[in-house]
């Protein structure tokens, strides 16, 4: 029985990370002799299908991997991890953001760096891939909220909450002279994920990364904004007021310097370096 159990774990763990593409597990032997540990544990007062606790098992076990590769900085392994993990939360996002991909991509990657910066707030890296959803399915609700319009019925008086869609055609109507528009989504602060944890930057390498985001970003309200927000962690408002305009504005700012720095291959490579 035993010896059935272990060869159903081995192809059911190989066909799992397959499936997934997981590829953090280097010793593949003794990790599925982890889950097979782990298997023999759960199903004791367990009434689900065996298929179902051999995933649950893998998936814990993989998120200790996963967790670890994400705070092995400046390895291979971290640059994977969070490859990996872009690609575990971006569906994510676009289901929260009913499909809407630039708010999803927005999410996912604002997601990305707030699970970096507050690693040390997981108590059990079992629940790594629970966490990182929660984070993303918080910036993607605050993202939306934002959007929200208080709408008040005449006659009865009901209020009701209704979300602002934002077109391309809003967008050009609102341009102003420099070219920036005035969405009302991203007014607010960054969505709160209750943690304690202060950013892992030193100031070495918070220096390459502002010399990286001046380099690749010819707009200096850009790099205000950027700079300003993730790595000052100023509010909307505050970067709004140094710059003398609207948290809208700022908001815009940001999406398309991130679409820019995503696209800047010196940017990309210092965050490769650091990672």
């Amino acid at each position: 029985m035993e010896e059935e159990l272990r060869e159903q774990c081995w192809r059911d763990v190989r066909r799992i990370l397959a499936q997934r593409g997981w590829e953090l597990v280097e010793d593949e032997a003794a990790f599925i002799e982890e889950v097979l540990a782990e298997v023999q544990f759960r199903i004791q007062n367990s009434r689900r299908p065996l298929e179902k606790i051999i995933e649950d098992a893998t998936v814990n076990r993989y998120c200790h991997l996963w967790h670890a590769a994400c705070g092995a900085d400046g390895t291979f392994r971290q640059r994977r991890a969070f490859t990996e993990l872009h690609r575990y939360l971006y569906p994510i996002a676009l289901y929260c953001a009913k499909h809407d991909r630039h708010i999803a991509e927005e999410c996912a990657q604002e997601a990305l760096i707030n699970v970096w910066q507050h690693l040390a707030q997981v108590r059990d890296p079992g629940s790594f891939a629970s966490w990182a959803r929660t984070i993303v399915s918080r910036q993607v609700k605050a993202k939306f909220k934002e959007q929200a319009q208080k709408v008040v019925e005449a006659d009865s008086g009901k209020v009701t909450w209704q979300f602002k869609e934002i077109t391309e055609a809003d967008l050009r109507a609102r341009r102003g002279a420099d070219g920036v528009g005035t969405e009302t989504w991203g007014i607010g602060d960054r969505p709160d994920l209750s943690v304690s944890q202060e950013p892992r930057m030193t100031d070495e390498m918070r220096i390459r990364v502002e010399m990286a985001i001046r380099r690749c970003l010819r707009s200096k309200r850009q790099q205000a904004v950027i700079i300003g927000l993730f790595l000052d962690q100023k509010s909307f408002k505050e970067v709004a007021d140094a710059l003398d305009t609207t948290p809208q504005n700022v908001s815009v700012l940001k999406t398309r310097a991130l679409k820019r720095l995503r696209e800047c291959q010196g940017f990309l490579e210092v965050l490769e370096n650091l990672m």
